[in-house]
């Protein structure tokens, strides 16, 4: 049997990156599909090569929701995700 969906997120290209030496998220927002509250709102930071962050919050906060952005299994709707600054 053979799924016929469309990707959530539509490649636009992809980058090699031999290392990393900055993520940053800006102002990025991201609803789930069906929610209508946002999970994440106007969330910025950036980290550089051997910076450190903790994350913590409650069941459902968010915390997943980050990492889950950042490898481009969901796109954000609102902001962007930037490494390396591209």
């Amino acid at each position: 049997a053979q799924l016929l969906t469309e990707p959530l997120v539509q490649d636009q290209g992809s980058l090699k990156l031999e290392e990393v030496k900055s993520i940053e998220f800006k102002d990025v927002t991201f609803t789930y599909p069906d929610a209508q509250v946002p999970c994440l709102k106007n969330i910025s930071f950036k980290m550089r090569a051997g910076d450190q962050l903790g994350i913590l919050g409650s069941v459902s906060s968010g915390k997943s929701t980050l990492l889950q952005l950042l490898i481009r299994f969901y796109e954000p709707q609102q902001g962007q995700i930037l490494i390396n600054e591209i």
